[in-house]
């Protein structure tokens, strides 16, 4: 489930930033093709794109990695590493 989360999040910040920098490229070239009042609210809204795109992609990974059953929680790399060394898994402390 996540790693389909992090994939879909991924996909749609690349689509973002391609949108966005298309759109600063046409509305640079001609603002009035990018439906905006000058070559500067061009820029500013291809860059809030752009942070909007990151923050999307930063968030999605910091909410999978925060999950306890996530795909790279502090529990599954102790247990990996107990599995590696022939042990039985880290029991919880209570």
């Amino acid at each position: 489930m996540y790693d389909r989360m992090i994939e879909t999040s991924e996909l749609a910040s690349s689509i973002i930033v391609v949108l966005a920098l298309l759109y600063l490229v046409a509305g640079l070239a001609s603002p009035s093709w990018a439906f905006a009042p000058g070559r500067g609210a061009v820029v500013l809204r291809s860059g809030l794109a752009m942070v909007f795109a990151a923050v999307l992609f930063v968030g999605v990974i910091a909410y999978t990695h925060s999950r306890p059953d996530g795909p790279h929680s502090a529990k599954g790399y102790i247990n990996d590493y107990f599995a590696e060394q022939g042990a039985p898994p880290a029991q919880p402390v209570p």
